[in-house]
């Protein structure tokens, strides 16, 4: 009964409220706030908030499979790559497989890790110069998400 009464109040909620919808924290927030509240009530919006907590908590410790995968690729690179060789974005992009652009957004985040060390170089073409990445002897440890526990 008091998922449903919830359900009712927070539509309405909405519906008077033409500028934003508002979030699920923010009506259970305010059912809390709500004077003479039953119980029941209070005790099923504290448990809803609690439960809002926990996902967030999961959400904000887990990696994206798309930030899994740059690790794997950062990785690779680490593995592959030799101390002594500069590598430039385009090359990097080759040897991993991916386009130019990801790779330089690797070696920036390498570099933020300390696991390589920026510089530059005459581009092939004579004209101008690239960015260069070198590997500093920094251990690369890849980033993962938490084991799950049973709970």
């Amino acid at each position: 009964m008091a998922a449903t009464v919830l359900r009712v109040a927070e539509r309405e909620a909405i519906m008077a409220t033409n500028e934003k919808a508002m979030t699920m924290r923010e009506f259970l927030n305010g059912v809390l706030a709500t004077e003479n509240l039953a119980p029941e009530l209070a005790n099923f919006a504290t448990a809803k908030l609690a439960d809002l907590d926990e996902k967030n908590a999961t959400r904000r410790n887990s990696l994206t499979p798309a930030q899994l995968e740059n690790e794997k690729l950062k990785a690779t690179f680490v593995e592959t790559a030799t101390a002594e060789t500069a590598y430039a974005a385009s090359a990097v992009a080759e040897m991993l497989g991916v386009s130019t652009q990801k790779a330089s957004a690797l070696m920036r985040a390498l570099k933020a890790d300390g696991v390589v060390s920026e510089g530059e170089a005459k581009s092939a073409t004579g004209k101008g110069k690239v960015k260069t990445y070198t590997l500093t002897g920094v251990e690369f440890v890849p980033k993962t998400n938490p084991e799950k526990t049973e709970g």
